[in-house]
This record gives C-alpha cells, sequence and structure tokens, in this order.
C-alpha cells in the first residue's frame, strides 16, 4: 500500500473517532437531531475508509480481516455486530426496505 494510502486512512480513522465523541456528546444530552446528523457523517466516512482499503492493488486476508477489525470497534453498539447468528435474508431485506 502507498504511504498516501495510509496516511488517509490513518486521517478517516481519526475523523471517525472525533466523530464518534461528537455523536456520543448529542445521544448523552438528548439532542437525538444531532447525533443523527454525526452518525450519517460517521457512515461516509466508513464508506470512504472502505473504499480505500480496497482501491489497494494487494487484496488479502490481511485486508479483510482489518476491515472487519475496524468495523467491529466502530460500530460496537450496533445489535447487527452483535449478533452470533445472522440472518442474511432478513437482513439484506430490512436494507432493501430503507432505501
Amino acid at each position: 500500500m502507498k504511504k498516501h494510502h495510509i496516511y488517509k486512512l490513518l486521517d478517516l480513522i481519526e475523523q471517525i473517532n472525533e466523530v464518534n465523541k461528537m455523536i456520543k456528546l448529542h445521544s448523552e444530552n438528548d439532542s437525538e437531531f444531532m447525533a443523527s446528523q454525526y452518525r450519517a457523517e460517521k457512515a461516509e466516512y466508513v464508506a470512504e475508509l472502505i473504499q480505500t482499503l480496497n482501491s489497494s492493488k494487494i487484496q488479502s486476508e490481511e485486508n479483510y480481516l482489518l476491515l472487519n477489525r475496524l468495523l467491529s470497534e466502530f460500530y460496537s453498539n450496533n445489535n447487527l455486530m452483535q449478533k452470533e447468528s445472522i440472518n442474511y435474508e432478513e437482513e439484506f431485506a430490512r436494507l432493501g426496505n430503507a432505501s
């Protein structure tokens, strides 16, 4: 992976961590509207992080394991991430209904 990709990934992780702080702050202050705005911003950063990881010419198991760890860290409170067994058909249908 090229150095500029590494710096971009580190910058995105820092931005996600900052947004997580804002989500926590607004969630604790009962400002669900602002928290939802920051969750949307976080989703954009995570999508860019995934895209940057996938843009590497070297696709390897390590890339996907790192991605798994990052998603687990950034979405540790998400009910979907905590399920032991995922019903993919149900989850994909739910996503389809959301769009």
